[in-house]
Protein backbone atom coordinates (compact mmCIF):
# COMPACT_ATOMS: atom_id res chain seq x y z
CA UNK A 1 0.00 0.00 0.00
CA UNK A 2 2.78 2.21 1.11
CA UNK A 3 4.68 1.77 -2.14
CA UNK A 4 2.02 2.37 -4.15
CA UNK A 5 1.32 5.52 -2.67
CA UNK A 6 4.43 6.87 -3.16
CA UNK A 7 4.23 5.85 -6.78
CA UNK A 8 0.75 8.28 -7.20
CA UNK A 9 2.42 10.87 -5.65
CA UNK A 10 5.21 11.24 -8.50
CA UNK A 11 8.75 11.74 -7.89
CA UNK A 12 9.48 12.18 -4.05
CA UNK A 13 13.28 12.76 -5.01
CA UNK A 14 14.31 16.11 -3.31
CA UNK A 15 11.26 17.04 -1.81
CA UNK A 16 9.78 17.54 2.08
CA UNK A 17 7.09 14.90 2.74
CA UNK A 18 4.93 14.71 5.13
CA UNK A 19 3.26 11.80 6.20
CA UNK A 20 0.33 12.33 8.44
CA UNK A 21 -1.07 9.50 10.61
CA UNK A 22 1.99 6.93 11.76
CA UNK A 23 0.09 4.08 12.31
CA UNK A 24 1.35 0.89 10.89
CA UNK A 25 0.79 2.21 7.25
CA UNK A 26 2.40 5.55 7.70
CA UNK A 27 5.30 3.98 9.29
CA UNK A 28 5.94 2.31 5.71
CA UNK A 29 5.40 5.52 4.54
CA UNK A 30 8.13 7.23 5.61
CA UNK A 31 10.06 4.18 5.02
CA UNK A 32 9.41 3.86 1.48
CA UNK A 33 9.63 8.28 1.12
CA UNK A 34 12.86 8.00 2.24
CA UNK A 35 13.92 5.33 -0.25
CA UNK A 36 12.04 7.51 -2.79
CA UNK A 37 14.89 10.30 -2.52
CA UNK A 38 12.92 12.76 -0.31
CA UNK A 39 15.00 15.26 1.03
CA UNK A 40 13.11 15.73 4.24
CA UNK A 41 9.99 13.41 5.97
CA UNK A 42 8.03 14.41 9.26
CA UNK A 43 5.49 12.64 10.11
CA UNK A 44 2.45 13.30 12.46
CA UNK A 45 0.34 11.44 14.78
CA UNK A 46 -1.59 11.44 17.90
CA UNK A 47 0.57 8.92 19.57
CA UNK A 48 3.72 9.04 21.05
CA UNK A 49 4.23 5.84 20.41
CA UNK A 50 3.60 5.67 16.87
CA UNK A 51 5.81 8.64 16.19
CA UNK A 52 8.64 6.85 17.92
CA UNK A 53 8.41 3.97 15.46
CA UNK A 54 8.26 6.72 12.67
CA UNK A 55 11.69 7.70 13.79
CA UNK A 56 12.92 4.39 14.05
CA UNK A 57 11.55 4.09 10.14
CA UNK A 58 14.08 7.17 9.39
CA UNK A 59 11.58 10.06 9.59
CA UNK A 60 13.69 13.39 10.53
CA UNK A 61 10.87 14.60 12.57
CA UNK A 62 7.93 14.26 14.40
CA UNK A 63 4.72 16.52 15.49
CA UNK A 64 2.28 15.55 18.08
CA UNK A 65 -0.91 16.42 17.00
CA UNK A 66 -2.93 18.15 19.38
CA UNK A 67 0.36 19.69 21.50
CA UNK A 68 -0.05 22.98 19.86
CA UNK A 69 2.68 22.16 17.27
CA UNK A 70 2.23 23.57 13.34
CA UNK A 71 2.13 20.73 10.69
CA UNK A 72 5.61 22.02 8.78
CA UNK A 73 5.10 22.95 4.75
CA UNK A 74 5.51 19.90 2.71
CA UNK A 75 5.95 19.40 -0.94
CA UNK A 76 4.08 16.47 -0.95
CA UNK A 77 1.69 14.99 2.38
CA UNK A 78 0.22 11.64 2.73
CA UNK A 79 -2.92 11.89 4.32
CA UNK A 80 -2.87 8.47 6.50
CA UNK A 81 -4.63 8.63 9.27
CA UNK A 82 -8.11 8.98 7.92
CA UNK A 83 -9.95 10.94 10.52
CA UNK A 84 -12.00 14.03 8.73
CA UNK A 85 -11.39 16.34 10.98
CA UNK A 86 -7.29 16.59 10.27
CA UNK A 87 -7.75 16.81 6.51
CA UNK A 88 -8.08 20.44 6.29
CA UNK A 89 -4.92 21.14 8.07
CA UNK A 90 -3.33 18.14 5.94
CA UNK A 91 -3.99 20.15 2.98
CA UNK A 92 -2.97 23.88 4.34
CA UNK A 93 0.20 22.20 4.90
CA UNK A 94 0.50 21.27 1.01
CA UNK A 95 3.33 24.06 -0.73
CA UNK A 96 2.13 25.66 -3.98
CA UNK A 97 2.06 23.27 -6.72
CA UNK A 98 2.56 20.25 -4.24
CA UNK A 99 0.51 16.82 -4.15
CA UNK A 100 -1.42 15.24 -1.18
CA UNK A 101 -1.79 11.53 -2.03
CA UNK A 102 -4.89 10.20 0.12
CA UNK A 103 -4.00 7.31 1.94
CA UNK A 104 -6.60 6.80 4.60
CA UNK A 105 -9.83 5.48 4.44
CA UNK A 106 -11.99 8.84 5.40
CA UNK A 107 -15.58 8.11 7.08
CA UNK A 108 -18.52 7.39 4.48
CA UNK A 109 -20.52 10.60 3.85
CA UNK A 110 -19.93 14.13 3.58
CA UNK A 111 -15.98 15.67 4.58
CA UNK A 112 -15.62 19.50 5.58
CA UNK A 113 -12.40 20.61 4.22
CA UNK A 114 -11.24 24.34 2.93
CA UNK A 115 -10.70 23.51 -0.93
CA UNK A 116 -10.38 26.93 -2.10
CA UNK A 117 -7.01 27.21 -1.40
CA UNK A 118 -6.43 23.96 -3.48
CA UNK A 119 -7.10 25.87 -6.40
CA UNK A 120 -5.35 29.19 -5.47
CA UNK A 121 -2.30 27.39 -4.57
CA UNK A 122 -2.76 24.78 -7.70
CA UNK A 123 -2.49 21.84 -5.41
CA UNK A 124 -3.06 17.88 -6.73
CA UNK A 125 -5.44 15.91 -3.90
CA UNK A 126 -5.06 12.17 -5.53
CA UNK A 127 -6.86 8.89 -4.25
CA UNK A 128 -4.10 6.54 -2.85
CA UNK A 129 -4.05 2.98 -2.84
CA UNK A 130 -6.95 0.45 -3.92
CA UNK A 131 -7.24 -3.51 -3.70
CA UNK A 132 -6.38 -4.04 -7.37
CA UNK A 133 -3.87 -6.70 -8.49
CA UNK A 134 -1.54 -4.51 -9.51
CA UNK A 135 -0.99 -2.71 -6.66
CA UNK A 136 -0.87 -5.64 -4.94
CA UNK A 137 1.60 -7.41 -7.45
CA UNK A 138 4.54 -4.44 -7.12
CA UNK A 139 5.83 -4.71 -3.71
CA UNK A 140 6.07 -8.23 -4.72
CA UNK A 141 8.32 -6.94 -7.15
CA UNK A 142 9.87 -4.46 -5.26
CA UNK A 143 11.47 -7.03 -2.86
CA UNK A 144 12.01 -9.32 -5.16
CA UNK A 145 14.68 -6.46 -6.59
CA UNK A 146 16.19 -6.16 -3.42
CA UNK A 147 14.25 -3.50 -1.94
CA UNK A 148 14.16 -3.96 1.87
CA UNK A 149 13.40 -2.21 4.86
CA UNK A 150 16.90 -2.44 6.61
CA UNK A 151 17.98 -0.10 3.57
CA UNK A 152 15.89 2.65 3.66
Amino acid sequence: MAIHAVARAGSLAGKDVLVNGAGPIGALLVAAARRAGAASVIASDLSETSLAIAKRMRADGVVLVGSGAQLPEADVAFEAAGAARVLGGVLAAVRRGGVVVQVGNLPAGPVTAELAALVFREVDYRGGPSASRTNWMRPSRTWRMGWTLSRC
